[in-house]
């Protein structure tokens, strides 16, 4: 069985691979990249999607951690330091940020924990990515949105 993860409320992702898994058929998992304007084809967002080690942690730098400050703002006004804005830079503000989003939405690994966390992964970079696409579909966002630094 194929199952398109990203055609799935997450909650109901969760409850339909238990499911399978329980019993005892295989799962195979079919990700869609990345379709909002603001992270589609960021190579690094999109590894996201695929490989642990390239989960965005904090420490991260760079232009899909500030792509990450806007998602956040865009999906849940959230704010961030101006010091992170200006640096692109994944530290506390952001974290507790992250962390938020995860908690408000139960984004949550059952296989090995028991609340959520402040990392960027594949099922955070998922559902910020689904958050932001269904804001720009509805005209929400603005074409032209980006985080400048003061702007919290």
């Amino acid at each position: 069985m194929v199952v398109d993860l990203a055609l799935l409320p997450e909650p109901r992702q969760v409850a339909r691979a238990r499911r399978i898994a329980a019993e005892g058929r295989a799962l195979y998992v079919r990700r869609m990249p990345l379709v909002s304007r603001l992270f589609r084809g960021d190579k690094k967002l999109e590894a996201v999607l695929t490989s642990d080690p390239a989960h965005i942690t904090p420490g991260s730098t760079g232009e899909h951690v500030s792509k990450i400050h806007t998602a956040l703002l865009i999906a849940d006004g959230a704010s961030v330091a101006s010091h992170e804005l200006a640096t692109q830079s994944y530290g506390p503000s952001t974290a507790k940020a992250v962390l938020r989003f995860k908690q408000k939405r139960n984004i949550v690994n059952h296989a090995y924990q028991k609340s959520a966390d402040n990392i960027v992964g594949k099922m955070t970079i998922a559902a910020l990515d689904h958050a932001v696409a269904n804001r720009e579909r509805f005209g929400v966002v603005p074409n032209d949105i980006r985080l400048t630094p003061g702007f919290t």
